[in-house]
């Protein structure tokens, strides 16, 4: 099958902020959209991770080792890596996994969290999922989200990377199974932004188009007019989308 045209909404660089009260909050708002319009189980991610950050040298580190073992108790050892190097080194603790359930480790969040103001983490929870969008009505897959109707296999799924931090934000990569920007995929478009947990700027979507010139992508990227997302206004119902 060869490859087909899509839009594609390119995220800033260091994703979006959430804006919410705490880590649960954050975390619910990222959760409605994942369950509303995509096929994604938000309640098991394929990949989480929380970190511990190491306190400068300047800044406080008698909750370190509590925190530390704390984590160590529930998930066993972590791993300290080097995570900026520059000035100064700083180094954090971390413990991956793979498909877990975040409850407990919302849980484990709070409880390592020292509350300390520092220049970096404290702490971090982050989790990864992969997915496909659907239809909100029928709880059906979109058509044109399959490895055959993109140039390479990781193209048929979108991404969302969510951190919850002091400053909680997430990262969509966010691939729409449409082949132009009509009133359409507009339309469905707008039933995502209402879900989502930060804002989707129409200046941020981009036109994905086969080709056959030498890309690594495989695809010519077409900037789209921003008008396209503006709610026509009172009038029929789109219907399903």
């Amino acid at each position: 099958m060869a490859a087909q045209p899509h839009i594609v909404y390119d995220p800033p660089y260091g994703g979006q902020a959430i804006r919410a009260k705490s880590h649960r909050d954050a975390f619910a708002r990222a959760a409605e959209l994942l369950r509303s319009v995509t096929d994604a189980d938000p309640d098991v991610p394929e990949a989480l991770e929380l970190q511990i950050f190491e306190p400068s040298p300047d800044e406080s580190r008698g909750w370190l080792e509590p925190s530390v073992r704390t984590a160590e108790a529930r998930l066993g050892p972590g791993h300290r890596r080097r995570w900026a190097t520059g000035t100064l080194d700083l180094h954090l603790v971390g413990w991956r996994l793979e498909r877990a359930a975040i409850a407990p480790l919302l849980e484990l969040l709070e409880e390592v969290d020292p509350r300390e103001r520092t220049t970096y983490g404290p702490v971090s929870l982050r989790a990864w999922y992969s997915f496909r969008w659907i239809d909100p009505d029928t709880r059906l897959v979109l058509p044109g989200q399959d490895e055959g109707d993109r140039a390479h296999p990781p193209q048929a799924t979108s991404t969302l990377h969510v951190t919850l931090e002091r400053r909680p934000s997430a990262i969509l990569d966010g691939r729409f199974p449409f082949a132009a920007p009509d009133a359409h995929a507009a339309a469905y478009v707008r039933r995502v932004m209402a879900v989502a947990p930060f804002s989707l700027s129409s200046a941020r979507f981009r036109l994905w188009v086969p080709t056959r010139k030498k890309s690594d992508l495989g695809y010519a990227i077409r900037r789209i007019d921003a008008p396209w997302l503006e709610d026509p206004g009172p009038g029929p119902s789109p219907g399903r989308v």
